[in-house]
């Protein structure tokens, strides 16, 4: 792993030290806001237990799927032929060549951050405690804005994941998705990253597991998992609606080998808000009119009896005072039908404790990464949150 830093004496120092107003403080492993100084040990306990609604255990006749934009995981290392400069060590000579090509708005950030190997491990340590506050680790976890192969294979070890997959797509600052999962549950059978033609944008991460259901893990079907990161808002509606199209084309297709029995999780970072007309999602994965149209997972969790509704927050992402559920775990009809391997809608969580989330009016907004902080109580964690779903699997 790069760099080294003293998880331990950073907790035991936190503890100690007399913080100041809205100071964030590493304890026992959460974060939480502080007063004049480090509450107490039974007052961080009573903080920490109101966010258990948001763990979300796995029995070993389910599996737990999780999506989650990581914001910006990059390694330190550059990438040839990428954008990458900005997260390079101050002193790195691309950051001299590229820097001043980028916009604007962007050159100074690309100048002044300095991404050393202790602050990745430090974004590395800090989205591992976001992830934990759902619970045990998910059987299916797919990432978001994560660089490449090396870094997710840095991240995988920090969370004790041996199985992984990364695409390998054109975008210009290098960054692509990733899936990692447990072999217990799931074993890959198949995997391909699709190019979406004409734009230069994450490629869509698509794998065919085969379920191992319990009863000793026999075989329990065949599953179809599409890893998302669309074209951002900065982009128009036209580009994150042509890969909701080759999405879905992907689908039929598969419907014809599969059968009516196909099931398929379509997941990731959508970049689609609800004012785009025609809708990207609502008016091609979510379109009525379509013989495979897909459900949303937090949409059957809102007409559900799920105890987080109300609790949790409305969205992933905040920006201009309003909440927009970006991220996405959709479902095709066999995955909602009663039979079979079957979603759980009150299980979905939109995962927003306290320990990943700053106080924005009277919103707890998502805790963005400063990504030149050397210190992990003032790091961050991401500009989102992670969604989480359990489906249950055939006996």
């Amino acid at each position: 792993m790069p760099g080294e830093f003293d998880w331990a004496q950073s907790i035991t120092t936190a503890k100690e030290e007399n913080l100041s107003l809205f100071t964030r403080i590493a304890v026992m492993g959460f974060v939480l806001v502080s007063a004049a100084a480090a509450p107490s040990l039974a007052a961080i306990r009573a903080r920490v237990s109101g966010d258990d609604g948001y763990k979300i255990p796995v029995g070993p006749d389910e599996i737990k799927v999780v999506s989650y934009n990581v914001e910006n995981l990059f390694d330190n290392k550059d990438d040839p032929g990428k954008l990458d400069a900005t997260f390079l060590p101050i002193g790195a000579p691309s950051k001299k060549t590229e820097c001043p090509t980028l916009k604007p708005q962007y050159r100074a950030q690309c100048f002044n951050t300095d991404w050393t190997p202790a602050k990745l491990e430090i974004k590395l340590r800090n989205l591992k405690m976001a992830l934990e506050a759902q619970g045990p680790m998910p059987d299916l976890l797919a990432l978001a804005e994560i660089e490449n192969a090396a870094v997710a294979r840095m991240f995988a070890d920090v969370l004790g994941y041996k199985e992984i997959l990364v695409s390998d797509g054109p975008d210009s600052r290098g960054i692509d998705v990733a899936l990692f999962w447990r072999p217990e549950k799931l074993a890959l059978a198949a995997h391909k990253s699709i190019l979406v033609p004409k734009m230069t944008t994450r490629p869509v991460l698509k794998a065919l597991f085969r379920v191992r259901a319990a009863q000793s893990r026999k075989a329990g079907g065949d599953l179809v998992v599409f890893a998302n990161h669309w074209p951002s808002q900065a982009a128009p509606t036209p580009n994150r609606a042509a890969v909701a199209r080759l999405v879905r084309r992907e689908i039929d297709n598969d419907v014809k080998t599969f059968g009516p029995d196909y099931k398929a999780i379509v997941m990731g970072d959508f970049n689609s808000i609800d004012t785009e007309i025609p809708h990207p999602i609502g008016d091609v994965l979510l379109d009525p009119k379509w013989k495979h149209t897909m459900k949303d997972a937090h949409s059957l969790s809102d007409m559900s009896d799920n105890p987080m509704n109300g609790v949790m927050p409305n969205g992933t992402h905040f920006f201009s005072g309003r909440w927009n559920r970006l991220d996405k775990i959709l479902v095709s009809p066999a995955l909602h039908d009663g039979a079979g391997m079957e979603i759980i809608p009150a299980s979905f969580r939109v995962v927003a404790p306290e320990l990943i989330t700053v106080q924005k009016g009277k919103h707890r907004i998502p805790w963005r990464c400063d990504h030149n902080a050397d210190d992990p109580r003032r790091a961050g964690f991401s500009d989102h949150l992670p969604i989480a779903v359990k489906f249950r699997l055939p006996n």
